[in-house]
């Protein structure tokens, strides 16, 4: 079973299926839910066409889709983000200013909520966070500060 899931493609065929799943289950409800994969982003609402995407994008298209669904909308939705990346969750403290207020991402150890980070980091140094994590490779590694990826928030204040 562990090789099976290891391939890309039955990883990919897994995504894109769950992805539709998600879309039929959620058709008729109130809440807006948006699914990307295979290079494609479609929603339950009509929303507009998204434009075709890779997973290399699949960041970045993220938030930028929360903050055009967030000027459709109001600053007091809640809008939650599913994803285990740190990249994820560092463009969200780093746009949560053009996001709603109760903007939060489900990654695998839990729920954040974005507000509470971005406040204790403060506006700035929240928009100089994408930077400091593309220096640091703080996906893989935690070079620039010699810390762990889990002290980046503690490290921010000292780099």
């Amino acid at each position: 079973m562990s090789h099976f899931l290891s391939h890309d493609q039955t990883k990919a065929d897994l995504t894109e299926y769950l992805a539709q799943k998600t879309l039929d289950y959620n058709k008729d409800s109130s809440q807006l839910i948006i699914t990307s994969a295979a290079g494609h982003t479609r929603s339950n609402k009509d929303v507009g066409h998204f434009p075709h995407n890779n997973h290399e994008e699949a960041d970045t298209l993220m938030i930028s889709l929360g903050v055009a669904a967030t000027a459709h909308s109001s600053r007091n939705v809640e809008m939650t983000f599913f994803s285990p990346d740190t990249d994820v969750l560092v463009l969200l403290i780093a746009n949560y200013d053009v996001l709603p207020k109760n903007t939060s991402i489900s990654m695998t150890s839990g729920t954040l909520h974005i507000k509470s980070i971005w406040t204790a980091l403060g506006p700035a140094k929240a928009k100089a966070l994408p930077a400091l994590h593309a220096f640091s490779g703080a996906d893989t590694h935690w070079s620039l500060c010699t810390n762990r990826q889990t002290d980046l928030v503690q490290a921010v204040p000292r780099c």
